[in-house]
């Protein structure tokens, strides 16, 4: 066997590093359109029904970071969703699984009462604004929406 190359030692250096960094920002998520005629249309305005004070601020800002405008009059109904799991579980089910969630997320896109597209995502820690932020991402580019 060879001799291990500097560059290679960067190399590796460098993946290792990145596993460190990126590997508490994995999510786990599910995704799914129901309406795939719906790709690729041109929404520039949504309505916002948020049934917490805390998702509906988080959506607000993520919305206005992603360019859509909120209102009442919008045939394209948002509706997020968040559970926080119990803070202890003895279940041996749900324990065995070293990737313990917090809770998730659900982001629902209607269109006169009928769905169009859902994600959701686990998280460990609390909700924040950076899973919001993520999953409309998410469901912007799987709609392929324009604005």
């Amino acid at each position: 066997m060879g001799k291990i190359t500097k560059v290679q030692l960067k190399l590796i250096s460098l993946l290792i590093i990145s596993l460190f960094i990126t590997g508490c920002e994995q999510y786990n998520t599910f995704s799914h359109v129901y309406q795939k005629k719906l790709l690729g249309t041109k929404i520039s305005q949504i309505q916002l029904k948020a049934f917490d004070p805390k998702i509906d601020n988080f959506c607000k800002i993520a919305l206005a970071k992603a360019q859509f405008k909120i209102t009442t009059t919008s045939d394209y109904i948002l509706i997020p969703q968040y559970a926080n799991y119990p803070k202890k579980c003895n279940n041996p089910l749900a324990t065995a699984n070293q990737k313990s969630y917090r809770g998730f997320v659900k982001l629902t896109l209607e269109k006169e009462g009928k769905k169009i597209y859902t994600c959701q995502l686990d998280f460990k820690q609390e909700l924040s604004q950076k899973h919001l932020n993520y999953l409309l991402e998410l469901l912007i580019d799987e709609m392929q929406l324009k604005r």
